[in-house]
């Protein structure tokens, strides 16, 4: 069984993150990298409230066969200082 690997690489419908280190660079790029970076490249929430950003994906060309999962991994960090919930959620949409 083949494993194809998508990663960010474009800008999606919402971008209400910040991005750390804010030199300039695209929400997406931050958080595209094979192995995670620590706490090297990131997006962050920086309000209270309920924001979040999507991301492009490159589709894919050549490959061929039947689609038998799909597996999304993403690593959160939470820092709520104490003062209540935080959550986070990975969510895929297709087809606009």
């Amino acid at each position: 069984m083949s494993i194809l690997t998508l990663r960010p690489n474009a800008v999606g419908g919402s971008t209400q993150l910040t991005p750390y280190p804010g030199t300039g660079e695209e929400n997406w790029q931050d958080v595209d990298e094979a192995d995670a970076d620590g706490n090297t490249t990131y997006v962050k929430q920086a309000v209270a409230g309920s924001l979040y950003d999507t991301y492009g994906l490159p589709n894919h060309t050549i490959e061929l066969g039947v689609i038998n999962g799909v597996t999304v991994y993403h690593i959160a960090r939470v820092d709520s200082g104490g003062t209540g919930q935080s959550q986070s959620w990975a969510v895929i949409t297709t087809h606009a």
